[in-house]
């Protein structure tokens, strides 16, 4: 079951876990799908990648652990990112400020 769709914005550098190099002036964020029994769903990922890939939000890195999994996103998708999760897994439009935090 899932809980709550949240960003983090506006990372300067790469979070723990993910590998890769970016350019310096590039921001990122976390975009975190939170629920019970996260690994367990292989289709809750599916679900994410596919959400996020018809939004055109490219995902650069993808980490899970039993409550959450976490997508690397530009900061200028997180946004755009959050709204089209909420909406696929809750079926409703959002004010998406109050689950963005930097």
């Amino acid at each position: 079951q899932i809980i709550a769709v949240t960003a983090k914005r506006n990372l300067q550098e790469i979070p723990k876990g993910f590998f890769m190099t970016l350019p310096p002036s590039f921001a990122l964020a976390l975009v975190a799908v939170t629920g019970h029994q996260m690994q367990e769903h292989s289709l809750v990922q599916e679900h994410i990648l596919e959400t996020l890939q018809r939004v055109g939000v490219t995902v650069l890195g993808l980490t899970s652990c039993t409550q959450s999994i976490t997508v690397l996103v530009s900061d200028q998708d997180a946004e755009v990112s959050v709204r089209s999760l909420h909406r696929r897994f809750f079926g409703e439009k959002i004010d998406t400020s109050k689950y963005l935090t930097t």
